[in-house]
C-alpha cells in the first residue's frame, strides 16, 4: 500500500487529546478511531471502551467491534449518540477539512451555520440532539 492510500486516523473519546472529544462519562478516554481512506471508506474500530459503540443502521442495532461506516448510520458511543455525518463534520473541523471528500459527507440536518470546533467538547441537549457544551443548541436555542 503506498503512502497516498494510507488512511487518516481520527481518535474519537473524552480525552482532550482526542481529535474528536464527547463530553460525556460514559465515554472512555480513547474510545474509538475513525480511519477514512482517500476513496472514501469509513471504517470505524471500538478500542477496547468500558461501554462499548453501537451502530444503527437500516432498522437494526448491534455492538460494533470493527465496522464500514455507511452515510445514514447512527453511533453510539457509551450513552451518547451521534450521526456518522455529524461525526464526519468534527473530523473534517479538526483536520482543516481534509477528513473525507465532500461527495462523501451525507446532507447534514442541523443548520448550514452550525460548525463543530476543532476539540470541542461535545454532549446531548435535552431535545435530544448533540451539541457543543456551553453553547446553545443548533436545534432547539436553549
Amino acid at each position: 500500500m503506498s503512502a497516498g492510500n494510507q488512511p487518516t486516523r481520527f481518535v474519537i473519546g473524552r480525552a482532550p487529546e482526542c481529535h474528536v472529544v464527547l463530553g460525556d462519562d460514559s465515554v472512555s478516554r480513547r474510545h474509538a478511531e475513525l480511519l477514512v481512506f482517500p476513496d472514501g471508506l469509513l471504517f470505524l474500530v471500538d478500542c477496547h471502551s468500558t461501554q462499548g459503540t453501537r451502530i444503527a443502521r437500516d432498522g437494526r442495532d448491534w455492538a460494533l467491534h470493527q465496522e464500514v461506516l455507511m452515510p445514514g448510520d447512527r453511533l453510539t458511543f457509551g450513552e451518547l449518540e451521534l450521526p456518522v455525518d455529524a461525526l464526519l463534520e468534527a473530523c473534517r473541523t479538526s483536520s482543516g477539512g481534509r477528513a473525507a471528500p465532500a461527495s462523501v459527507l451525507p446532507a447534514r440536518d442541523e443548520p448550514a451555520s452550525v460548525s463543530w470546533a476543532a476539540g470541542a467538547r461535545l454532549g446531548r441537549c435535552e431535545c435530544g440532539a448533540i451539541k457543543e457544551r456551553g453553547r446553545s443548541c443548533p436545534a432547539c436555542s436553549r
